[in-house]
């Protein structure tokens, strides 16, 4: 029997894999409660949806989501199909009229334009914070109860700067990758263009923790560095970069490890998977002269190498994130 590993399993939540999670949580007994839970919520007839939030507005709007969540990640229904079926929901929802909506082009737009708007004022009128859009190709709002600024210095390969942190407390949503892996991961927070980093509450004693520090500070610092220095870069580019930055400052092989475990060059619309893997891929080519060394073994005595190296990759911005 395999060896339970959280970093496989987070690793095909951060792909969108709910079964292939939900089947590798099923190798080991001591997962049958999450597994459990995972039955009750996807395979059990009749279904029964969560209730995320008290507020009855709130939970209705957000059941909308979850079914698209259902339709996505565990019927494999393809996205544009999904996105379609939710956007006509919430028209009907909000009594929005939805025209006849032919391209991909066209329907992100009257997303976008329509139904946004509408989300957005329907929860903030019942006293919540509310970001929407979508997170690495797919929807999912963002919905908490009170945001409050913080100034940190930050450290990162370019210099130091200080940044404004909104301390974001009480999510009712945190997007799709909480809601399938049930809080277990997520995101930690975003760089805001305006050069403010949002962060997701965990408490007061998490602030000096290397996950805070480097995975979430210097990660979101470098967005922000780059939102203000370059134009138009691609989602990739800019998580392809600030992983990088994670490297050059780890203290531990952790977040290299993630990297290994959610890398995939499948889907390029989730830019966090395909950055991963570029990582690994630009890493393997300068360490072991191989196209792609997945053995992690190989990598285990190799974190200075890998943080030197990162540091060139980074430095050779815009060659050392060239697509294939």
């Amino acid at each position: 029997m395999a060896n339970y590993d959280k970093k496989t399993y987070f690793g095909f939540i951060l792909q969108g894999k709910l079964r292939d999670a939900v089947e590798y949580l099923r190798l080991l007994p001591s997962n049958q409660r999450l597994t459990d839970k995972y039955h009750k919520l996807y395979e059990k007839e009749p279904r029964k949806l969560l209730k995320m939030s008290d507020n009855k507005i709130v939970n209705e709007i957000l059941e909308f989501f979850q079914e698209y969540y259902y339709d996505v990640f565990w019927q494999n229904i393809d996205e544009d199909t999904a996105r379609s079926t939710l956007t006509q929901k919430l028209a009907n929802h909000f009594g929005i009229s939805v025209p006849e909506l032919k391209t991909e082009e066209e329907k992100i737009n009257f997303y976008d334009k329509n139904i946004e708007p509408a989300l957005k004022e329907a929860i903030t009128k019942q006293g919540f914070l509310y970001l929407g859009g979508d997170t690495q190709g797919h929807l999912g709002p963002y919905i908490w109860h009170s945001t409050e600024p913080t100034e940190f210095s930050v450290e990162i390969p370019s210099g130091e700067y200080r940044y404004t942190v909104n301390m974001m407390k009480g999510f009712v949503s945190r997007s799709w990758m909480a809601y399938i892996s049930f809080g277990k991961i997520g995101a930690g927070g975003w760089a805001s263009e305006d050069g403010k980093l949002n962060c997701v509450w965990k408490g007061e004693n998490r602030l000096k923790r290397s996950a805070f520090q480097v995975d979430f500070l210097k990660h979101e610092a470098q967005h922000a560095y780059d939102f203000e220095h370059f134009d138009n870069m691609s989602a990739v580019d800019l998580e392809y970069r600030a992983k990088l930055v994670q490297l050059i400052y780890a203290v531990n092989m952790n977040s290299f490890k993630t990297f290994m475990s959610e890398a995939s060059k499948a889907n390029q619309k989730n830019s966090h998977v395909y950055a991963s893997y570029m990582i690994i891929r630009n890493l393997s080519k300068a360490i072991f002269g191989v196209d792609y060394q997945s053995d992690f073994i190989k990598w285990k005595n190799k974190k200075g190498k890998i943080a030197k190296v990162a540091l060139d990759l980074l430095n050779q911005y815009p060659k050392g994130t060239e697509k294939e």
